[in-house]
C-alpha cells in the first residue's frame, strides 16, 4: 500500500499565518532599503548625464547645456501633466549647441525613479535658480506625455570643460531626496544626495550621508 503524505488544511493555514506575520515585521525594514537604493540610482543617473555633458563639450569644442525639467506626472496623486507647477524636478538632459546656435540632444532624457526628486528650493539646489530662456533658433523641445508644458532650469559646460556659472562666491549644487520628504526644504532630510559642480573646471563631487 502506497501512503501519500500531504499537508492538512490546518497546517497550511498556520504556514500562511507565519508568512503574513513575517511580512508585517519585514516591510518597515525593507522600505527604507528600497528608498535608499532608488536614491543611489538617481544620483548615479544625474552624475552620468553631467559627466557626459562635460566630456561632450571637451570632445566637440561646443558648449553643452544641461537642463533640469519640472513637470506634472499623472501617475502621482495631486499632479497634472497640463500644469508643471503641480509637479517636481525629476528629469535631466544634455544638449550640444552647434555653431549656428541650434541644439541637438547629447543623450536621452534621464527620468529619475518615480519616488525621487531634485529639491526645487534654492537652499538645497542652487542650480535650480537658473531659469532657462528660449531665444531662436533655440527652440523648446517637446517631452513625452507633457509636451512643452514643463519648466526648465539650465547651465552650460564650455568647450574647455569649465562652466558658464558664476565664480564669484556662489556655490553650485543640487540635492536629490525622496518625494515623501517634501520639497523646497530648509535643510536636507536624513537620506539625500548632493552633487556639487566646480564652476571653474566643471569637476563634480557627490555627497551622501
Amino acid at each position: 500500500m502506497n501512503l501519500r503524505s500531504a499537508f492538512s488544511l490546518v497546517e497550511l493555514l498556520v504556514v500562511m499565518a507565519i508568512i503574513g506575520l513575517l511580512a508585517t515585521f519585514l516591510a518597515p525594514a525593507v522600505s527604507p532599503i528600497l528608498r535608499g537604493s532608488r536614491l543611489t540610482q538617481a544620483g548615479d543617473q544625474v552624475v552620468a548625464v553631467l559627466s557626459l555633458a562635460r566630456q561632450t563639450a571637451l570632445t566637440t569644442s561646443h558648449s553643452v547645456e544641461v537642463r533640469f525639467y519640472q513637470y506634472g506626472d499623472p501617475e502621482v496623486p495631486g499632479e497634472s501633466a497640463s500644469s508643471p507647477t503641480t509637479g517636481k524636478y525629476r528629469a535631466i538632459q544634455a544638449f550640444e549647441y552647434k555653431d549656428d546656435g541650434t541644439a541637438t540632444p547629447a543623450g536621452k532624457m534621464a527620468k529619475l525613479p518615480l519616488s525621487i526628486i531634485i529639491d526645487a528650493g534654492a537652499t538645497l539646489s542652487t542650480l535650480l535658480t537658473l531659469t532657462k530662456t528660449w531665444t531662436p533658433p533655440d527652440e523648446k523641445p517637446t517631452l513625452p506625455i507633457v509636451g512643452t508644458k514643463y519648466n526648465c532650469c539650465a547651465f552650460r559646460f564650455l568647450a574647455d570643460g569649465s562652466t558658464n556659472l558664476s565664480t564669484t562666491g556662489a556655490l553650485w549644487f543640487l540635492t536629490l531626496h525622496n518625494l515623501i520628504d517634501g520639497d523646497t526644504m530648509a535643510s536636507p532630510p536624513s537620506n539625500y544626495t548632493t552633487i556639487k559642480i566646480d564652476p571653474m573646471n566643471g569637476s563634480l563631487k557627490a555627497y551622501r550621508p
